[in-house]
């Protein structure tokens, strides 16, 4: 895994970037879209969206990403987001980011509403 400080970009950027198969600049410009866009439900319905793409990498960063969402924002659309993280915890290749990221929906949202998640039992 590499670190390295990532700036905030442009939607217009992100959408061109999200329409190449390059799957380091796709999590990359997740992960900026996560930590430096405002509107949470935008940026929220493209880590539902790279869920669902072809690499495991970048499904492992949008569910790494909803777990940043949680954490910043302290909501999500959970009726979505829990059973999206539910199916990447059934790959090997993603169940670590899906566990971490259910972990912070526990956290930074279910604790602090003081909300039972029933599934977690």
């Amino acid at each position: 895994m590499r670190y390295h400080h990532l700036q905030p970009i442009d939607r217009q950027v992100a959408l061109a970037i999200f329409a190449t198969n390059d799957v380091i600049r796709i999590s990359d410009a997740l992960v900026c879209l996560a930590f430096h866009d405002s509107d949470r439900i935008w940026v929220e319905q493209w880590c539902f969206q790279m869920t669902q793409h072809a690499d495991p990498g970048v499904r492992s960063t949008a569910a790494i990403c909803l777990g940043h969402l949680a954490r910043i924002h302290g909501t999500l659309d959970l009726v979505v987001a829990i059973p999206l993280l539910k199916t990447l915890q059934e790959h090997p290749a993603t169940v670590g980011q899906a566990d971490d990221a259910l972990n912070d929906i526990d956290t930074f949202i279910l604790k602090r509403c003081n909300i039972d998640n029933e599934d977690e039992s």
